[in-house]
């Protein structure tokens, strides 16, 4: 009978040793997937509070970008050609005829521009200028073609050059010198300088025939 009794005692023993070891692992288990869902609950949060920060700011980032985005090669500035001519050409040619006559000389200007200088903005300092003048022009009896080019300056400008190039002295032919930058003042003179050398050569072609008759 003790026999018995103690074997029933160790048998207890084991088995509820048995299950303390399931209940310890059993407990184990259920903390650690309370701790994985406690993580996974904080890291859902950070990264919403991430996604909420982030939407936020991009109107943000987006603002200043979009000056970034808008940067694309410049416009190409416009010829004479695509602008109003800047004066009434008949007032011209009205004062031509009274100076010159009938036949004086002017011819058509096709097109026109500076090489550095933008037609539509002008320089930075009109007083202060200078720059190579290219005009397209037709003969309007022949219809023949030509392209002639100045240097357009104005007192300034031209001093100022003088001294970039260490030049004491420079020489005007086929420069225009102006008071201040002016498209209709300086198309006005190059079409009043061809009016006006084509009457001196007409004159002296005049003079020299009438040499020959008197000789």
């Amino acid at each position: 009978m003790g026999f018995c009794l103690w074997i029933y005692i160790a048998f207890r023993k084991k088995n509820l040793g048995c299950a303390s070891e399931i209940m310890e692992s059993l407990t184990l288990k259920i903390a650690i997937l309370v701790v994985c869902a406690v993580g996974l609950f904080i890291l859902m949060k950070f990264l919403s509070r991430v996604s909420e920060n982030n939407v936020a700011a991009s109107p943000y980032i987006a603002d200043q970008l979009q000056p970034l985005l808008r940067i694309g090669p410049h416009p190409v500035p416009k010829v004479g050609r695509e602008l109003r001519f800047p004066f009434d050409i008949r007032e011209l040619e009205s004062e031509l005829e009274e100076k010159y006559g009938l036949d004086f000389f002017r011819p058509k200007i096709l097109n026109y521009y500076f090489q550095h200088t933008d037609l539509e903005t002008g320089p930075a300092d009109p007083t202060d200028f200078y720059d190579e003048f290219f005009v397209e022009l037709e003969n309007p009896k022949d219809g023949h073609r030509w392209t002639s080019s100045y240097w357009v300056t104005t007192p300034a400008g031209l001093t100022h050059q003088m001294n970039e190039n260490h030049e004491d002295t420079i020489w005007g032919h086929g420069t225009l010198v102006v008071k201040r930058f002016d498209l209709g003042t300086i198309l006005r003179s190059i079409l009043e300088s061809y009016a006006e050398a084509h009457a001196t050569e007409k004159n002296q072609q005049v003079e020299n025939l009438s040499n020959e008759d008197g000789g």
